[in-house]
């Protein structure tokens, strides 16, 4: 059987270079010279700096029976990617002592850094495989397909994009099976005698679904009467939205029944303080709160907020969040909805499917995609590691 998986820093990297080094006649005879030269460029081409090969872009497929085995390697690269540094390149090949091959700049300028700089210009949701290979005594055993399956399945893209050698027809042929188009062709690398074929992928924009927690959001003046004036926030994990982060500092919520202990607080600061709770929390603690989408507290339900030097009667602020999308303008372009709307999205992949009805759509550049529910509505969905949402028209 076999297993497709990210690339980690245990992992053979001298085999996955030789990988590599099968998957085109032209590109990696040139920049790796020979195949005793390209296991040298394991340590130096491989690594965890969102580069091209880093751990995060590059997925392996080995037999469940054979672990470690490499069979096969996927690259693939997204907007996301850091640039190629030409020269910063050339002086680590430089560095292993070994003789630069023969051909190393041209694929090094002219086919690594265009590809990266392609890339860079890519859309968000959309991802470019850069390589494709499996190995030459392990083809025919569906090795690519378990490839490209998992890499059709990253919920964070809908649009995927390759280019492939006009007189590859097999791998054409099985690019096609899984639903690529032809859109283009053009001369590629390393000169005008090569014909490449550009193809694209479109599917259903997967929605990464997730599940808030209940959180608070300060404003300074409360941090300071709760942890002591002057006190910032530490931050302890990073949130899928930028900036956005959980603390290691935690409060209490008091309400007329019951106390809520060891509530996390959501850095940064706000200029207003809010308590998201779900039903469940409220019904617990003895509050009624609202829904409400976030930063509409006017009245909403009221608690105190206890922190390990200070307390605050919080008058007005304790929210049920609204259930809601974060998107780009883009991605926003390409589902047909504007910021404000309200849109339903069915949960797939899940134990008890469920269109959820009402999500509102907060659009900005600097969003990244996600909807975030409350932990009653994950749990009526009952979510799992792989479950995502699509827009459904109802």
């Amino acid at each position: 059987m076999i297993n497709v998986r990210f690339l980690t820093e245990s992992d053979n990297l001298e085999n996955a270079v030789n990988l590599l080094f099968q998957v085109d006649p032209y590109i990696c005879p040139d920049f790796f010279g020979d195949k005793e030269r390209a296991k040298s460029f394991g340590r130096i081409l491989f690594n965890g700096e969102n580069k091209l090969f880093d751990y995060n872009h590059t997925l392996v497929a080995e037999e469940t029976e054979r672990p470690g085995e490499l069979l096969g390697l996927l690259v693939f690269a997204d907007n996301t990617i850091a640039d190629w540094n030409c020269d910063e390149v050339r002086a680590k090949v430089e560095a292993l002592g070994i003789e630069k091959p023969e051909f190393f700049d041209r694929a090094n300028q002219n086919y690594l850094k265009v590809a990266v700089d392609s890339a860079k210009k890519l859309e968000y949701g959309t991802a470019e495989i850069e390589f494709l290979v499996t190995d030459e005594y392990a083809r025919g055993r569906g090795i690519a397909q378990a490839l490209l399956n998992y890499f059709l399945s990253l919920s964070q893209y809908n649009e995927h994009h390759l280019t492939v050698l006009a007189d590859n027809p097999a791998a054409i042929h099985v690019y096609e099976k899984k639903g690529f188009k032809q859109v283009s062709s053009q001369t590629g690398y390393p000169d005008a005698s090569v014909a490449t074929i550009s193809m694209i992928h479109e599917a259903p924009l997967k929605i990464p679904i997730e599940v808030s927690a209940r959180h608070v959001h300060l404003s300074q003046h409360i941090v300071n009467v709760l942890f002591g004036d002057g006190y910032e926030l530490t931050p302890m994990k990073n949130l899928s939205q930028p900036s956005e982060f959980i603390s290691k500092e935690r409060i209490d919520i008091v309400g007329p029944r019951e106390i809520l202990h060891n509530v996390a607080v959501l850095g940064p600061v706000r200029k207003h303080t809010q308590v998201e709770l779900s039903l469940t929390d409220a019904r617990k603690v003895g509050l009624a709160p609202p829904v409400r989408e976030s930063g509409d507290h006017a009245g909403s339900a009221s608690c105190r907020l206890v922190g390990p030097v200070g307390e605050f009667e919080l008058e007005d602020g304790v929210i049920i969040a609204r259930r809601h999308l974060h998107i780009n303008p883009s991605q926003a372009k390409k589902l047909g909805v504007e910021n404000g709307d309200f849109i339903s999205i069915e949960a797939k992949k899940c134990l008890r499917p469920i269109i959820f009805k009402d999500v509102l759509v907060r659009i900005d550049e600097k969003y990244v995609l996600s909807m975030h529910i409350d932990t009653d509505e994950g749990n009526a969905a009952s979510l799992t590691p792989d479950s995502y949402g699509e827009l459904v028209n109802l």
